[in-house]
């Protein structure tokens, strides 16, 4: 090869290199750009949601209302509603799994009620990782033992919360954020769980206070009187407090059909310093036929008292 064809060759080659190197890059800088979450982080406005999704099994498999079948309209009504700290119940590992991988700005903590792990149920917690740092996390197993997957006082299941002791990094302010789902069929249960929540949110006494879930009572119950009664840290509800009537007869139980009859039994209970913007039953129907679970999600919208005196002393 005569000399001016390699320095054409190298020189080629080099070009090559140059646009390989610089395809590589712009790649790259568009994938951290859609990696970047797109809400602004700096928006004081706290969003929470409580979303029953409906344990996944052969019965709605066969009517028609499998999992698989569902997830796409859930994930889509998740994400039009975009909430920066939402608790799910009822979903296995394979189903908070799902929703996990599809909600990428999240981080999530949870286990499954029936061995601490991955099996049963979890009380899952999902949060926005551009506005929350995880301080600490645990669950809370209802029963007299406190280890998973234990059946006591009349419940059908073993049952539990999970919480999260989160920095929310806009105001500065700590979080503590607790998902439940009570038993369907003991009042006992229930009672007995309602109070083991307020002995753990008593030992936050810094930390506000988000608790989502699936409680199978209303809101006229003893266990939604042993939370919201006058105490050190009692908790209101976001529905009424919102400006809403009490919400009785508010169904969130849908059973598939979009039902509004019935009792409220899904809530968002927060400490009263925190002001409450709104709060809703989401009853929007899907693009296809029936709803993503038997269950109306809840959602309230919040400001942390801190950014409220932020505000007032710049006025």
């Amino acid at each position: 090869m005569k000399a001016p064809d390699r320095l054409f060759l190298g020189a080629h080659r080099a070009a090559n290199g140059l646009s390989t190197v610089l395809c590589l890059l712009l790649a790259l800088q568009l994938t951290g750009c859609q990696s970047q979450d797109p809400r602004d982080g700096t928006d004081p406005t706290l969003r929470v949601m409580s979303f029953n999704l409906r344990v996944a099994n052969i019965g709605d498999t066969i009517t028609g209302r499998s999992w698989r079948s569902r997830r796409g309209d859930a994930v889509k009504l998740i994400k039009a509603y975009d909430p920066d700290l939402m608790g799910t119940q009822e979903g296995k590992h394979d189903q908070v799994k799902y929703v996990r991988k599809k909600l990428k700005w999240y981080d999530m903590h949870g286990v499954g009620r029936d061995n601490g792990r991955t099996s049963g149920e979890f009380c899952a917690i999902y949060y926005r990782t551009i506005r929350f740092t995880e301080i600490d996390a645990g669950h809370l197993w209802f029963n007299d033992s406190g280890s998973p997957g234990k059946r006591t006082w009349g419940s059908i299941f073993p049952r539990m919360a999970s919480w999260v002791l989160l920095d929310d990094t806009v105001t500065g302010e700590t979080l503590l954020a607790v998902n439940t789902h009570l038993d369907v069929l003991s009042s006992d249960s229930r009672e007995r769980s309602a109070m083991m929540m307020r002995e753990l949110i008593d030992q936050h006494p810094d930390a506000y206070i988000v608790l989502t879930g699936d409680f199978n009572c209303d809101v006229g119950s003893k266990p939604f009187r042993i939370l919201t009664g006058k105490n050190q840290r009692r908790l209101i509800d976001t529905y009424t407090a919102a400006g809403n009537k009490d919400g009785r007869k508010d169904g969130t139980h849908n059973h598939f059909r979009g039902k509004r009859s019935g009792d409220r039994i899904d809530w968002i209970l927060i400490t009263p310093e925190v002001k409450v913007l709104a709060a809703d039953i989401i009853r929007d129907k899907p693009l296809l036929d029936g709803y993503p679970s038997d269950h109306f999600p809840v959602t309230a919208d919040l400001r942390l008292p801190s950014e409220e005196a932020g505000e007032a002393g710049q006025k």
